[in-house]
């Protein structure tokens, strides 16, 4: 199928697009928001399969000129023939290669695996001439021998890819533990066989042989890893970091998670933005190691057992909240863009939160996952009032959504659409108050070039 793509007057005469694979619409929708905010122009790369949708993307003012391919999950060799027929025109066109950006696990492993087939064409995350694979650091396995060989903190984990791997793990894993495959397939298959987990939790030994004996039969490479206790929201911790060609970590950010629905160990309702000090040394080490340049997203547990900060994995892709990060200031995207097109030179050796971002509230919503609980507490119109009301009053600071922005209101409002749908008529309310809260009180800091909102050091 060869790729549905007409240039467009509205695309940048002289600035390279970035090339943006669709997986994750939430994902994908932050991305063009942040080519957005910097004034990147972006090529949005889309495919479908029956049942896909509703794409709240499409409904967004940087949604222009989409490429439709094949879906790669159905039609591999369609996928690549059509991102090389859009890469030869890209590249006819402007003279170089692109970066392309995938929004998921499953769509950075399709281009990683076929990575040499567009090479010409794409330039990827990974390495220091962003011209080659780093396909054996998303496998999970090698990933933590790296950590390992390092002295980094992490969790005990073992590979597993034969049953007589099993009896040495037996002899040295502690419980409760996890396994989980080493590498998503395109398909994501393991999590449609596991009910959407991402890792199996086993608290003895029999259920930990039958779960590995059965993900083996069915061809999966897996990590065993000991489960990390923690005690409090706060000790599950998620840094970033965007790291030059000689992976120096350039610019640094975090945040966790304040609360969840349900209660314990169920999704986040609300993130803070955090600037975490002692864990930068352990983010420069783990890049140094990886050898990394692009941004990261690096998830770290407090070990009640020890005190210890762990770490458990690293995003080698955009991360759900990386709207958010460039919200407060840190668009990773953008330093992507300028490390690859305009070098970084004029910016700080170390971009870090200054002292409004570290003492100013700075709170992340999950819309779907607020409603909810919104929902779960409330029996009548006046009860979710109040509770959506006290929860505003108690959070009082500068709120970003999953969904909606000012500059870009219409997703949020699609998706909340969608979401009455779903809930009784009385939770209408509850959406029309939190829809005038955030056209009220959140002003618009997405404008292009707004001084609240970028962060290049002048401040």
């Amino acid at each position: 199928m060869a790729p549905d793509f007409t240039y467009s007057s509205e695309r940048s005469s002289d600035r390279p697009p970035l090339v943006v694979i669709r997986s994750s619409d939430p994902c994908f929708l932050d991305v063009l928001r942040c080519c957005g905010k910097a004034d990147i122009p972006v090529v949005p790369v889309v495919f479908y399969w029956e049942g896909s949708g509703p794409w709240i993307s499409e409904y967004s003012c940087y949604y222009k000129d989409p490429v439709q391919i094949p879906n790669p999950a159905r039609d591999e060799a369609g996928a690549v023939s059509a991102l090389q027929e859009l890469g030869q025109q890209l590249l006819d066109r402007y003279g170089c290669k692109m970066m392309i950006v995938p929004t998921s696990d499953t769509s950075q492993v399709f281009l990683q695996q076929y990575f040499e087939a567009l090479k010409p064409f794409y330039f990827q995350m990974g390495n220091s001439d962003f011209n080659s694979s780093c396909m054996d650091r998303i496998y999970k396995d090698h990933f933590a021998h790296l950590m390992e060989e390092a002295g980094l903190p992490i969790p005990r984990s073992f590979a597993c890819s034969d049953p007589s791997d099993i009896p040495a793990i037996l002899q040295r894993i502690d419980y409760p533990c996890v396994f989980k495959p080493a590498i998503k397939d395109i398909t994501n298959s393991f999590q449609t066989l596991h009910d959407k987990k991402k890792a199996v939790e086993c608290g003895d030994e029999s259920s930990l042989i039958a779960g590995l004996e059965g993900a083996l039969q069915k061809g999966y490479r897996l990590v065993v890893q000991e489960k990390i206790v923690f005690d409090r929201l706060e000790d599950e911790m998620t840094c970033y970091v965007y790291a030059d060609g000689n992976h120096r970590v350039r610019m640094f950010s975090g945040q966790h998670k304040i609360e969840e629905h349900p209660k314990p160990y169920g999704t986040g309702v609300a993130s803070r933005f955090i600037y975490k000090e002692e864990l930068q040394p352990l983010a420069q080490r783990l890049v140094t190691a990886l050898k990394w340049r692009g941004f990261l997203g690096i998830e770290f547990m407090r070990d009640s057992r020890d005190g210890q900060w762990k770490i458990i994995e690293a995003n080698m892709r955009p991360w759900l909240s990386i709207l958010f990060q460039a919200h407060v200031g840190f668009n990773y995207i953008e330093y992507l863009y300028r490390d690859l097109y305009e070098d970084l030179h004029g910016l700080p050796d170390l971009l870090l939160p200054d002292v409004r971002q570290r003492t100013q509230p700075f709170y992340r919503l999950h819309m779907r996952v607020f409603l909810d609980m919104i929902l779960n507490s409330a029996s009548t119109a006046e009860d979710a009032l109040n509770a959506l009301g006290q929860w505003l009053e108690s959070h009082k600071g500068d709120l970003c959504l999953t969904s909606f922005i000012a500059a870009d209101p219409v997703p949020g409002i699609r998706e909340l659409e969608l979401l009455q749908a779903d809930y009784p008529p009385w939770m209408k309310n509850a959406i029309q108050l939190l829809m005038a809260y955030l056209n009220c009180f959140q002003p618009d800091k997405f404008q292009k070039g707004s001084d609240d909102t970028r962060n290049d050091g002048r401040s």
